[in-house]
């Protein structure tokens, strides 16, 4: 089940000590507010992660995922795939762009599973785009 989480709740999974070091290099705590509070971004949660999908301009959505370490799996991926398909009602989105660290390569997994394609790679990220084409479904 998911829900439209609270700045506070965001700030509580981006800022777990199994999430943190992957987030900006783990080097300050992250406060979320300005993101979860913005009507341009897609913003959901289950009981153990959280999907941010900010929009950037034209359509254009950047993702980012923070789950819970042992929740990186099937409900990851369903978070995923509801905040796609909530970015995609949308009448205005037409692209999600993702950056899969090159040292997590579950993310980039999780990426290829929710639908995204491979647009290459640089020195410490996979880049993916989505095109609101073959969402997955969520059972």
């Amino acid at each position: 089940m998911t829900f439209v989480p609270t700045a506070r709740f965001v700030d509580v999974i981006a800022n777990h000590p199994s999430v943190r070091p992957y987030i900006q290099g783990g080097n300050y705590r992250l406060y979320s507010a300005p993101v979860v509070e913005n009507p341009a971004n897609v913003v959901l949660a289950n009981g153990t992660g959280v999907v941010i999908f900010e929009g950037l301009s034209g359509g254009l959505y950047e993702g980012h995922i923070m789950c819970l370490e042992g929740h990186r799996g099937v409900e990851a991926l369903e978070l995923v795939a509801q905040g796609l398909q909530a970015v995609f009602r949308r009448p205005t989105a037409s692209i999600v762009v993702a950056f899969a660290p090159l040292v997590l390569p579950a993310v980039g997994v999780l990426c290829r599973r929710a639908g995204f394609q491979s647009e290459g790679r640089d020195l410490f990220h996979e880049r993916f785009a989505h095109n609101g084409e073959s969402l997955w479904a969520v059972s």
